[in-house]
């Protein structure tokens, strides 16, 4: 058996027990005994963390192959905390094994999402149903996404973006993703000449998605060259009109994710217009 304590898993409706279907059978999902005070304890000091999930598998590692399937059933726990952490919103790991488990660390690997509290990111859904049938469809379709997208890289940055310092510091990461799609838009036409804005337009056209405007490339360059939000290229902006176009980023990453793994429609959109409006900013005073 496989077993592990999750940080700062809530599921919609925090059911007591889910199944996931994962390549190599189940993975069982069971509420902390004193969930309900961790609930409380996490979100009215957000930065903390609590074993709030266990998460186990049943499959015997003993016999030929076995150290085989134990490399297997890790990467696909990673799958699982990662595909937790995007659909939640905030980062969900691990730090200890259960008692029981047939393997235990001594440190979480790097792969896995670091542990951290809530960040100020919703899930994209509040729908238990939808939200395993998503959590399936992910941890199945994930190995294909990380050699084809590398969505583990995007979902990292992703994370580390929701909990920035400061309107900068977001938007930073955020076009990081935004290169790493950049590169494989590249790589699927073939087209190494592909410029920045092009490229991520390109995306959109070929999995169906909004078509940004140019704002986000300019903001960019005006970021990346300038160290201001809007400086040159992206001139004469509010705080708040900057503020709208990382959402609008956000937003159209979240569309990016769900095409990718073919979640459907986004059933919750996560930052609208004005949700970063409280957010520090060091250049748009």
């Amino acid at each position: 058996m496989l077993g592990f304590c999750l940080l700062n898993l809530f599921i919609p409706n925090n059911p007591d027990e889910l199944i996931l279907n994962g390549n190599h059978g189940e993975w069982r999902l069971a509420k902390d005994v004193d969930f309900d005070n961790k609930l409380q304890t996490i979100t009215s000091k957000r930065t903390i963390c609590l074993e709030t999930y266990t998460i186990t598998h049943d499959h015997s590692l003993g016999g030929s192959g076995s150290s085989r399937i134990a490399d297997e059933l890790l990467k696909e726990l990673n799958y699982v905390c990662l595909s937790l952490s995007y659909l939640t919103g905030s980062a969900v790991t691990f730090e200890r094994s259960l008692p029981m488990s047939d393997i235990t660390f001594i440190q979480v690997g790097d792969s896995f999402p670091r542990m951290r509290g809530l960040s100020s990111s919703d899930p994209v859904t509040f729908d238990q149903y939808d939200f395993k049938e998503k959590l399936d469809t992910m941890i199945n379709a994930f190995e294909r996404n990380q050699n084809t997208n590398n969505i583990n890289i995007i979902i990292h940055h992703l994370l580390d973006s929701t909990y920035c310092w400061s309107l900068e510091d977001l938007f930073l990461s955020l076009c990081t993703v935004l290169e790493i799609i950049k590169q494989n838009e590249r790589r699927r036409t073939g087209n190494s000449r592909l410029y920045f804005y092009d490229s991520i337009a390109s995306v959109a056209r070929h999995l169906g998605i909004t078509v940004l405007n140019e704002d986000f490339k300019n903001m960019r360059n005006d970021l990346i060259h300038e160290g201001h939000l809007s400086k040159i290229k992206f001139s004469g902006h509010t705080k708040s009109e900057c503020s709208d176009v990382v959402c609008d980023v956000l937003n159209w990453i979240d569309e990016y994710v769900h095409a990718i793994f073919s979640l459907g429609d986004v059933k919750n959109t996560r930052y609208p217009r004005n949700t970063l409006s409280g957010l520090n900013s060091y250049t748009t005073w």
